[in-house]
């Protein structure tokens, strides 16, 4: 068996893409598109490929051995993670996912609705659940949950005063509801709100917002997401989410959690993504896809309060992990050091620096900037970086 193989990843483009970032780290001309994800695993949407352009999934099946027996136990060949890099340049549409409950009994309702409609219509692609780590390269701006109640108030008192008075205000004086049931009535009242009505709020909502005068050059403010989504989506309810939503600002090496059901959105910046190997998205706004506002309702978490980032720890061999909860995939960090490791399941390593020297059972393999590797179970390994080599890896 192979100690370790090379994985060609795959570049997706989409409009909120960044052009030079992923190319940057490929080591490739820019081409003027936005390359706005790097996709490392056997995921149909865009699967890797190893040497002489095999299928990574077909590699897998061939070789279960590479994965390793606590990895093929809990879920044969079958890769259960997505590894990626983000690039982004503008915000990624509003979005929660199904828990694994949810995304299993929504893949059997929809049985006989797939076998009459497009892709495109389907609530659920499959019937897995998506869990989501990010990890900040550059600066990232997200916004991720419902913000405090008072500060959700606050806001839209500020920013369209005649229109909360209108359609929201009622819902203070109601003091049966709790914090979450009243932020509840002002979503659904503004996702369920007719077009014309939801025009004239969002002329309120732009005839007050401006631009702060004070800018931070790496992050957005939530003044700053609505004007830049504003363009491209004049009519869409996911203007007001800057100010109903949590707005997170990561620093490089600092690491966000999205668990399934909570709404949130990328805005800004650079980062690793770690993932459920899932395609199942419900959109909440600042998208041109299908917005499902039932289904959507339905299967998020209404429960406000502030962000916490992912907690790191220090593994067995010095390497750093972000402590996350999916007992799927583990996102580990190997920075500025040399870390001497003995692979338990396989691994999936991206060096996005340079300087980095690696030896796998005693052979020394090239292993430069955008590379990525696959390295099988039980394996020994010997890496040595100035800077960033991230590893992927079935808990």
């Amino acid at each position: 068996m192979k100690n370790y193989i090379r994985i060609n990843a795959k570049v997706q483009e989409y409009d909120w893409g960044n052009r030079t970032f992923i190319p940057s780290l490929l080591n490739h001309e820019p081409d003027g598109n936005p390359k706005a994800e790097l996709w490392m695993g056997t995921h149909s949407g865009a699967p890797s490929t190893v040497e002489d352009d095999k299928l990574f999934s077909d590699f897998l099946d061939e070789n279960p051995s590479f994965l390793g027996k606590k990895s093929t136990d809990k879920y044969g060949t079958y890769l259960p993670l997505l590894f990626k890099v983000l690039a982004i340049e503008r915000p990624l549409s509003i979005q929660c996912h199904p828990s694994v409950e949810i995304a299993k009994q929504g893949w059997k309702d929809e049985e006989k609705f797939r076998k009459n409609n497009p892709k495109n219509l389907w609530n659920y692609k499959d019937d897995n659940r998506k869990a989501e780590v990010i990890y900040a390269l550059t600066p990232i701006t997200a916004m991720c949950g419902f913000a405090e109640y008072d500060e959700i108030v606050d806001n839209l008192k500020k920013y369209i005063p005649e229109g909360y008075e209108r359609y929201f205000s009622s819902v203070e004086r109601n003091a049966e509801l709790s914090d979450n049931q009243k932020i509840s009535f002002i979503f659904e009242n503004l996702y369920r709100m007719n077009p014309k009505n939801l025009s004239a709020l969002i002329k309120e909502l732009m005839s007050n917002i401006e631009e702060p005068s004070v800018k931070d050059e790496n992050f957005l403010s939530k003044e700053q997401i609505i004007i830049s989504a504003y363009e491209e989506y004049p009519k869409d309810p996911g203007l007001f989410c800057p100010l109903i939503l949590n707005v997170a600002h990561l620093q490089v090496g600092e690491a966000l959690y999205l668990e399934p059901r909570i709404l949130h959105a990328y805005v800004l910046g650079n980062g690793i993504e770690l993932m459920s190997a899932s395609d199942n998205v419900l959109r909440g706004g600042l998208t041109h896809k299908k917005m499902d506002v039932d289904e959507l309702i339905r299967v998020m978490i209404v429960r406000s309060g502030k962000i916490n980032l992912c907690k790191k720890k220090e593994d067995s061999f010095k390497r750093t992990v972000v402590d996350t909860p999916p007992e799927e995939f583990s996102l580990v960090v190997m920075e500025n050091g040399t870390f001497e490791v003995t692979t338990d399941s396989m691994e999936l390593l991206l060096n996005t620096g340079c300087d980095t020297t690696l030896s796998i059972e005693g052979e020394s393999v090239d292993f430069n900037k955008g590379n990525v590797l696959a390295i099988a179970s039980d394996k020994k390994y010997i890496l040595s970086t100035t800077e960033a080599v991230f590893c992927a890896k079935i808990k």
